[in-house]
């Protein structure tokens, strides 16, 4: 947790310390007291719930302003979730962590903007500084000025309903602003019916102060990291300081891949390598089979051109060899018998056909 100053009471503080439109610099020449002060931290926004939106309550007696020329008589401050007894049954619900309003590290809940900066600076040793900030946090359209001692305060001139102090009876001391009572019934059956009721008186309030506690949070640079980006980027750009933006720019270093990335790029390569290999193979058996085509056409074309002859059976002991579908008689083997021929047709040595045909299988084995 980041050092923060001890909470001083509000009339115990100096304005300037609080009412600035600019970051404020205090330089402190003594160690602080409060280094070691923990706060709780609020590194996400909180978002208070609907019910706590516009609820004011009517607090002080009336009295008459000027603001800035205009003077306004019987005007009223309606405070927002009212700190101060008798206080406001939603106080705690309103607040991010149990009615808490100092965090450290923190930052502004949903709704809110830092309406003032103060810079604390302390010489750790000689040219070694120790920095840290602390904030007032207010309703967008608030200030933290001098108004209404270091409270978030908004003059408003539309009508604003707020609720009024109501006693329980005129001798009672204690008031309250809304009350909720809970009574018991007895239904028909016998059975217990329970039901709220809320006590509650409000008024119309025609101008006056809108004001509010602040939420203060605290943090050193390091702390921005912690915040999120689009936050961290308007804070540092209010309190000038460097600080990288979320979206990396073109001339941006993209980080070095994590061994689970790399891992996946290497399985990458080596699916492409195998690939490229048997597209590789693939291609040689494709471009083989058409060369065959080839060599099987080219053959036949040169068995058209020596004239059309009836097939001849081989004996069995010829072997038979396929290529690509097609089936050849191979005419090694010269121990081939006469075959009887039709006695219809011109007798034909079979020698010479087995010439013809050893001649042709020699070109087959070329």
């Amino acid at each position: 947790m980041p050092i923060i100053l001890p909470l001083i009471t509000v009339f115990e503080r100096n304005v300037a310390v609080y009412s600035h439109s600019t970051v404020f610099a205090i330089t402190h020449t003594a160690p602080l007291s409060t280094s070691e002060a923990n706060f709780p931290s609020l590194l996400d926004q909180f978002s208070p719930p609907s019910s706590c939106r516009d609820r004011w309550m009517v607090r002080g007696e009336p009295y008459q302003v000027v603001v800035p020329t205009t003077t306004y008589n019987n005007m009223y401050d309606a405070y927002s979730v009212s700190t101060e007894g008798p206080g406001d049954r939603l106080y705690n619900e309103c607040k991010p962590v149990n009615g808490i309003h100092v965090y450290s590290p923190g930052v502004c809940p949903d709704g809110q903007t830092l309406a003032e900066v103060t810079l604390h600076q302390m010489e750790v040793t000689i040219g070694v500084t120790d920095s840290y900030w602390q904030a007032s946090c207010c309703p967008s359209g608030f200030t933290c000025g001098s108004a209404k001692h270091a409270r978030c305060a908004s003059f408003f001139t539309t009508p604003l309903t707020a609720f009024v102090l109501t006693a329980i009876n005129p001798t009672a001391t204690n008031s309250f602003y809304e009350s909720i009572a809970t009574s018991a019934a007895r239904a028909p059956d016998g059975k217990l019916v329970y039901s709220t009721s809320t006590a509650a008186k409000t008024s119309i309030l025609p101008y006056g102060y809108a004001i509010a506690d602040p939420i203060i949070v605290a943090w050193q640079k390091e702390d921005l990291e912690k915040f999120q980006p689009a936050y961290a980027s308007s804070v540092a750009s209010q309190i000038r300081i460097q600080f990288p933006t979320a979206t990396p720019g073109p001339s941006s270093t993209l980080p070095s891949p994590t061994p689970t990335s790399s891992h996946h790029t290497d399985m990458d390569t080596n699916q492409l390598s195998l690939g490229a290999k048997i597209g590789t193979i693939i291609g040689t058996i494709i471009a083989v089979s058409l060369l065959g085509l080839v060599i099987v056409y080219t053959l036949k074309r040169h068995r058209r051109r020596n004239g059309r002859r009836q097939a001849v059976e081989m004996s069995s002991e010829a072997p038979r060899s396929s290529f690509f579908g097609w089936n050849w008689w191979s005419g090694s083997h010269s121990k081939s018998s006469f075959v009887e021929l039709d006695s219809k047709r011109e007798r034909v040595e079979l020698e010479a056909v087995s010439v013809r045909l050893e001649e042709t299988s020699t070109r087959l084995r070329l």
